[in-house]
């Protein structure tokens, strides 16, 4: 099988199927890669690949979810980030991370869970819930129980949502929809709309991947979960004006 080009979605597939292509004749595109594309050396630089190489990374919206959290709940002061241990969960820990150093976030970050063992991740969470104003909800899709069992993201989620009555903002439409309370959509359809053009200019329009910078599209729209809303007792009535699109599922909760 030779491809005129191949898309990769993604930081595994990038990294494992991509370092393969690398070089290769057949160009490749890339999307879905958290964090810089640097790490897996696939590209020269962001703006000049200089391979057979290119593509879309997620820069991540998490200081714009955690303004609209704070402007959901402005008593809110303090967070911690709860998530699972994946190559994509650390790259976004990393970011906020970052943020908070700087001193880009509107919440003071107190502490982080990144683990794979629930029963451990439920007592952490026990801990920090009377403890801190709110959560930012990475991914959950990696965890084991005691058996080494792997557990469905839903049924971590269903868990979170009904042990937890703290307002917690997430990074994808995804977790809202699974029953999360809000996020500034790092949009996966962006990524693979843009990551889509890229290919058709390459595969139509003649262009060389090595010399298509990269590139991160715009975020997608302001989310919030009118059930979590509910279920906290936050009001969105005077909020409509800052929200651009209202959940109204809870799939983790069968709703």
């Amino acid at each position: 099988f030779k491809p005129d080009l191949v898309l990769l979605g993604d930081d595994n597939a990038a990294n494992y199927i991509g370092n393969q292509l690398l070089d290769s004749e057949t160009p490749v595109v890339f999307w879905g890669i958290n964090g810089l594309p640097l790490k897996y050396g696939l590209i020269e630089s962001m703006d000049s690949p200089g391979h057979n190489i290119t593509g879309v990374w997620q820069a991540g919206y998490h200081k714009e979810s955690l303004e609209l959290l704070h402007a959901l709940v402005p008593e809110a002061k303090t967070f911690a980030i709860l998530s699972c241990d994946s190559v994509t969960s650390r790259a976004k820990i990393k970011q906020l991370n970052r943020l908070a150093e700087i001193g880009k976030l509107p919440l003071k970050l107190v502490d982080t869970v990144s683990t794979n063992s629930f029963s451990w991740f439920k007592q952490r969470v026990r801990d920090l819930r009377d403890s801190v104003d709110a959560f930012f909800i990475l991914n959950h899709d990696t965890f084991k129980d005691e058996e080494g069992n792997h557990l469905d993201m839903l049924t971590v989620g269903k868990w979170y949502l009904e042990n937890v009555k703290k307002p917690e903002a997430s990074h994808e439409d995804q977790f809202v929809r699974e029953g999360m309370l809000l996020t500034a959509n790092d949009s996966g359809y962006n990524q693979a709309y843009k990551a889509f053009e890229m290919a058709y200019d390459i595969l139509e329009q003649g262009l060389n991947p090595s010399r298509m910078r990269t590139i991160t599209p715009p975020r997608g729209p302001l989310m919030v979960n009118r059930i979590r809303a509910r279920m906290l007792g936050i009001s969105l009535d005077d909020k409509m004006d800052i929200i651009e699109e209202i959940v109204d599922e809870a799939v983790a909760l069968g709703k």
